[in-house]
């Protein structure tokens, strides 16, 4: 019997093609791979971008195989296409000779490759011994570092307009370091910008000039000036070493802003030019400007100045602490923003100077300083004026300033639409008049004047300070002392105003005699007054219009006619009485001394609705609200006389008198007197 095999035929064919293919594939051998090798080469800069003038950049010559992998390469050769561009050392150092396009060429191996380079804008990384040029062909002209820019025989830098300079960080220009040197920048509708390399964050220190020389900048911006080389500078700084002439500079028209620092800074001398104009200062961290008190009238006004971390001008001088004194005319226009006041101002000298102050200004005064006029030589003050914004003269934060103070030698002076603040620190007056002895008679006018806040005194007026003529709508609240205190020539001349709102609400008068004949007004709050003579070989009277109130100490007086002529004519109405009172502020009987009539008292004397309160002390030897030293007729009328300590009316003298001033038809009247109405013969 035959048997079959157990072997199914795809098995079979399945096993021999599986035995094909791995002898076939072990017996095939591929080709070795290709070794590496140099493919190309590749030129690179560092650092890359545009080459400057005078700069330099390092060249690279890299290698790479077939598979574009880094291939090392032997000997590297240079050169230029055009080495009046750019010129190449043998080891690759580039440097940019002047404006155009080429290309430098490495070579290494047989290979060759080749970098496009474009060389524009200037490098300036030397001192500047020469005078030179910076046109606008040769831009961006490009600063590294403080670079001095002077020499023995004078160098002059000139921008020309259109031209952009850069500058690295701590990089600037320093005009007169090593020799005179100054900068001639005149823009035009083509304006001359200076700033940092970049956008943000790029500050350099900014223009420093120093000596002799006028620099000159017109329509130019300088952009992120003003860097921290050890702490803010300013963008512009003129610098005055003492010791020989200083820099001035001609600004028209030029914009600082987005620094670190300030705008402007002027040391001792140093000026800014006539015709200077248009300054603007805007967004700096620091102060808009810095200059000395003489160097304010050249302020460059008409620009904008505002966004600054300090919107104001500091009038100080760092460097010349002599610079306080204002011995020519001057103005100080408005520019905008506060003058900040460092130290007291004189203003005095031989050529009697006055100081102008422009309509709309704002001056900030440190404590204790002012302005003082006329003290040891001529000199004047003209604030503010009759058209035009307030003045506004303040102190400094919570502090008092001195305030304004007018000597022998004032010249004739005027204050008009003015604002004092928190003025007359020490108690020494916001408005402060005196002379020396036998000296002159500073009389300045206050027209349209507000005091506010005053540290004591509003105003103070000795010997023969007063206010001018032509004073009027003075207003003084909000004071911690008295509105005034005034010598008596002074009171005569109080201008209309206000005088409420103080903490005491009247007018002190310090002088006892009354030299020469005048008309007290009412000032709407009453006059204080310790002891008053009106008496001189020249028979001085003294008038006092309706509604004057005078307030006496404890035991004053007022005495008329007494060792010299002299006369008082206090004369009320019925809706507006003369009124002779007391210091005390409760009914107070005998609380001052009274009036005293003397026997030198001038014809004209007369009292005339009046009232006299608490007065009648006893004054070693007698009591009564009014002693008439003998009969000068019906002097007394129509009066009230009350709250005597003794009498009402003392008839003195041993001659016989005929006048009765109980006497119906005199109208006077009687009240509360501790005596009788009318003592005496």
């Amino acid at each position: 019997m035959r048997r079959e095999s157990s072997t199914h035929p795809l098995i079979v064919v399945a096993y021999t093609a599986t035995c094909l293919f791995l002898l076939s594939t072990c017996s095939e051998a591929g080709p070795a791979p290709e070794p590496p090798r140099l493919d190309r080469l590749e030129t690179s800069l560092a650092p890359a971008g545009p080459l400057l003038q005078s700069d330099t950049a390092r060249a690279h010559l890299l290698g790479y195989d077939q598979f574009h992998n880094p291939h090392p390469i032997g000997a590297v050769t240079w050169h230029s296409n055009d080495s009046s561009i750019a010129a190449i050392t043998g080891d690759g150092l580039v440097r940019g000779r002047s404006q155009g396009s080429t290309s430098i060429v490495g070579s290494a191996d047989g290979l060759s490759a080749s970098l496009a380079l474009v060389v524009a804008g200037t490098l300036h990384r030397e001192a500047i011994r020469a005078s030179e040029v910076w046109a606008a062909t040769g831009a961006p002209h490009v600063v590294e570092g403080r670079l001095p820019v002077g020499g023995p025989g004078g160098v002059t830098l000139t921008f020309e307009p259109g031209v952009t300079v850069l500058f690295r960080p701590n990089s600037g220009l320093d005009f007169g370091l090593g020799g005179a040197g100054t900068l001639v920048a005149n823009g035009t509708s083509a304006p001359i910008v200076l700033r940092g390399m970049t956008d943000v964050g790029s500050h350099w220190d900014g223009l420093t000039f120093r000596g002799p020389g006028q620099a000159e900048v017109r329509h130019t911006t300088l952009r992120d000036c003003g860097g921290t080389f050890g702490m803010p500078l300013a963008c512009v700084t003129l610098r005055d070493s003492g010791g020989g002439p200083a820099p001035t500079i001609l600004i028209d028209e030029v914009l600082i802003r987005g620094g670190d620092g300030s705008g402007v800074a002027l040391e001792g001398q140093a000026r800014f030019a006539a015709g200077s104009q248009g300054l603007s200062v805007e967004n700096m961290l620091g102060v808009v400007a810095t200059v000395p008190v003489s160097a304010a009238a050249g302020f460059p006004l008409g620009g904008s100045i505002g966004g600054n971390g300090t919107n104001e001008i500091w009038l100080r001088d760092t460097l010349h602490t002599s610079g306080d004194m204002l011995a020519v005319s001057t103005t100080w226009g408005n520019p905008g923003v506060p003058w900040h006041l460092y130290k007291t101002v004189f203003i005095e000298g031989p050529q009697a100077p006055i100081l102008t102050i422009a309509a709309g200004s704002t001056l900030i005064f440190e404590y204790a300083t002012g302005f003082v006029v006329g003290k040891g030589a001529p000199g004047g003050l003209q604030i503010g004026g009759a058209a035009g914004a307030w003045v506004v003269l303040k102190s400094e934060a919570q502090y008092s300033w001195g305030g304004l103070q007018f000597w022998s030698q004032a010249l004739p002076s005027s204050v008009t639409r003015t604002e004092l603040r928190r003025c007359g620190s020490g108690n020494g007056g916001c408005v402060f008049m005196t002379t020396d002895v036998g000296q002159g008679a500073p009389a300045p006018v206050l027209d349209s004047v507000t005091i506010l806040s005053p540290d004591g005194l509003g105003v103070v007026a000795l010997r023969y300070g007063r206010f001018g003529a032509g004073s009027r709508a003075l207003r003084i609240t909000g004071g911690s002392g008295y509105p005034m205190m005034l010598w008596t020539g002074a009171a005569a001349t109080i201008p209309s105003g206000s005088f409420t709102g103080n903490a005491q609400d009247v007018i002190l008068i310090t002088a006892e005699d009354v030299l020469d004949s005048m008309t007290w007004s009412n000032p709407g709050v009453p006059y204080g007054i310790v002891h008053l003579l009106v008496a001189h070989q020249n028979n001085p009277v003294l008038t006092l219009q309706p509604g004057v109130v005078l307030k006496f100490n404890q035991y004053g007086d007022l005495q008329v006619g007494v060792g010299s002529p002299g006369g008082l004519r206090a004369l009320g109405t019925d809706q507006a009485p003369v009124t002779f009172t007391s210091y005390s502020p409760v009914a107070y009987p005998g609380f001052w001394n009274g009036l005293v009539i003397g026997p030198m008292a001038d014809a004209s004397t007369l009292l005339d609705h009046v009232t006299v309160d608490d007065a009648g002390a006893f004054d070693g030897v007698s009591q009564a609200a009014i002693k008439i030293a003998r009969d000068y007729g019906e002097i007394i009328r129509n009066s009230l006389i009350r709250r005597s300590g003794d009498c009402g009316i003392a008839r003195q003298g041993v001659e016989p008198w005929t006048t009765d001033f109980t006497a119906l038809q005199l109208g006077n009247t009687f009240q509360d007197n501790t005596g009788p109405s009318q003592c005496g013969p």
